[in-house]
């Protein structure tokens, strides 16, 4: 069996990474695990510092908060210097249940196709969350799926991430979620480092087209379990979330669908004015207007990437 290693990226929300270690040792063996936290420069890490000595695993302090593909980056790639045969990325707001990370590992030694396996993903009530991919997420589907359309229209949705039924068989899947996942060693080779062009939002359906260039296979397992509070730490900075939302969408569909101006231009239309209604609501949204302009318009101007 193989050394494990996981990645749990943190910023702020430290009391999630505590309950996130505390249930990967209470519901795995942690002998066979090596933890690692990447903090993506908290601007406060002293009880941080504290949660990681007392549970003796491994902090890595990132002098600059990057964004979710970046700080992983940094995990993995110490995760495959210390010979881990396969790596957890995790958010710092999963807690697990017993034999997850064994389920999905015993999976991966036996489908030696498959480079990436995902969970069951549940809301602390219990409720499934509908967040793996079916198939790549396409123009439309981002309209469909990701806009006010979602709530008139409910068979894009089902398309995309499929319906509760889907959920309950083990199979192949374009993508699983970015929250939690296990991806083997030779495989993170290959799809890795992850493109730090986005700060946060679109690294599944970027992570599924590198997958299916390299010629590996996603696997979805419903006999793995996680629990998700999701959203804990962009709650906290919603605006700026908005901002990283619109600015990967923009370079998603340029890079990755190939869309042309008008159709870009459609879409972060249509963000803005999300934006904006936010505003009218709440001041934070009206104070960070000018970084939404700012931070937009470098992707919308960009024609090339290194």
């Amino acid at each position: 069996m193989g050394k494990t290693g996981v990645v749990i990226l943190n910023y702020i929300t430290w009391q999630q990474t505590e309950r996130c270690i505390k249930s990967l040792k209470e519901t795995e063996n942690a002998d066979e695990l090596q933890i690692y936290v990447v903090d993506n420069a908290s601007p406060e890490k002293g009880e941080l510092r504290r949660v990681c000595r007392e549970a003796q695993v491994e902090l890595i302090e990132n002098p600059n908060n990057s964004g979710y593909a970046a700080g992983n980056n940094v995990g993995i790639a110490k995760a495959l210097a210390d010979g881990c045969d396969y790596i957890v990325i995790s958010n710092n707001d999963i807690e697990y249940r017993a034999g997850c990370i064994t389920r999905m590992r015993d999976f991966l030694e036996g489908h030696f196709e498959y480079g990436i396996v995902g969970p069951k993903i549940l809301t602390p009530e219990g409720t499934l969350q509908r967040c793996h991919y079916k198939k790549k997420t396409g123009y439309g589907d981002i309209w469909g799926t990701q806009t006010i359309l979602r709530y008139v229209i409910k068979k894009p949705t089902d398309a995309l991430y499929g319906d509760e039924q889907f959920y309950l068989h083990e199979q192949e899947v374009f993508a699983v979620s970015g929250c939690c996942f296990m991806l083997r060693a030779a495989c993170a080779r290959k799809i890795a480092p992850f493109d730090e062009h986005t700060f946060l939002y679109e690294e599944e359906n970027i992570i599924g087209v590198r997958m299916e260039k390299e010629g590996w296979k996603t696997g979805y397992l419903p006999e793995s379990e996680v629990v998700h509070n999701h959203d804990q730490t962009t709650r906290l900075v919603k605006p700026f979330a908005l901002i990283c939302w619109a600015c990967s969408e923009v370079y998603y569909c340029r890079e990755y669908l190939g869309c042309g101006f008008v159709k870009i231009r459609l879409m972060y239309w249509y963000r803005t004015l999300i934006f904006l209604l936010h505003g009218l609501r709440n001041k934070a949204y009206r104070e960070q207007w000018s970084e939404y302009r700012k931070e937009t318009g470098k992707y919308l101007r960009q024609k090339e990437w290194d």
